[in-house]
């Protein structure tokens, strides 16, 4: 599921990129026919979405929503980056740091770990995690979160193996599904197509929790 699935379009000899909402919805659509014919997931993967969001509201929604989507007996990957090894690579590395900042015009880290960077025209930014605290917001949401070890000692990510999904409660996870799968777009625009897929999963969640 990408909800800013994007598309790169000439018109008038012009680049114009745009979000595509009919694969977006489409997307949200295949998934609720999945979930209603075969119930919920074995196997979730969330690869570099939590260091993507803007607040810990966002990130506490992600997860959840992860959650929600596993059967009982289900297992969750997820990773976001790491910022031990971001503030390694800054101390340690002075030519990797020069050119990650000619390159970027990198910005400081700030309190909650986000980076901002500005980068050809355009500001971004990424959220860092320290990895104790990143297990410890899992278990919130999970009995079991085991923390996996890349083999490439150079990798900036940080990988955990989630099991035993936790109860969530139901106006919560209301709340969390629909804000996760109607996503505002630019001027306040939201597609409004999401409702048979929450109301899908909810389903499927109180058939779990009994």
């Amino acid at each position: 599921y990408e909800p800013f699935y994007k598309v790169v379009a000439k018109d008038f000899k012009r680049e114009k990129t745009y979000f595509d909402i009919d694969v977006i919805v489409g997307e949200i659509k295949a998934i609720e026919e999945d979930v209603r014919k075969n119930g919920l997931y074995d196997v979730v993967m969330c690869e570099a979405v939590l260091n993507s969001t803007i607040s810990k509201k966002m990130e506490l929604y992600v997860i959840a929503t992860c959650n929600s989507l596993m059967r009982d007996d289900g297992v969750l990957y997820i990773s976001s980056r790491s910022l031990k090894r971001i503030m390694q690579m800054a101390s340690t590395n002075e030519k990797s740091k020069t050119a990650t900042d000619e390159s970027k015009r990198v910005f400081e880290l700030d309190e909650n770990g986000m980076y901002l960077s500005y980068r050809k025209g355009h500001y971004t930014s990424q959220k860092y995690h320290d990895e104790t605290r990143l297990k410890e917001t899992l278990l919130e949401f999970f009995e079991e979160v085991e923390q996996r070890k890349a083999r490439d000692t150079s990798a900036s990510g940080l990988f955990f193996e989630c099991r035993k999904p936790r109860k969530l409660n139901n106006e919560y996870l209301k709340e969390v599904l629909s804000e996760e799968f109607n996503m505002e777009y630019p001027n306040n625009y939201r597609h409004n197509q999401h409702e048979g897929l929450v109301e899908a999963l909810l389903e499927e969640n109180k058939k779990r929790q009994d």
